[in-house]
């Protein structure tokens, strides 16, 4: 919100990719690809998403995600 209102045609996607450990935390997250070129968008986006909790990954491993995001 912060970002948009200092550039209100502020649009593109990136693409976000994060490791889950054995406990379902995010174990680490990063920016695999963007053309929105905003690192405080993207870098809030990681903070934030290094706070969920998902379920344990089968046989106690980690799994691996990663996602899309678009702004318009």
């Amino acid at each position: 919100e912060r970002e948009l209102s200092r550039a209100p045609d502020l649009s593109g996607s990136f693409k976000v990719k994060w490791v889950i450990n054995a406990e379902g935390h995010v174990a680490q997250a990063q920016i695999e690809s963007t053309n929105l070129h905003n690192a405080n968008v993207e870098s809030c986006v990681v903070a934030k998403l290094k706070t969920w909790i998902f379920p344990k990954p089968a046989h106690g491993g980690i799994a691996i995600a990663s996602e899309a995001v678009v702004f318009q």
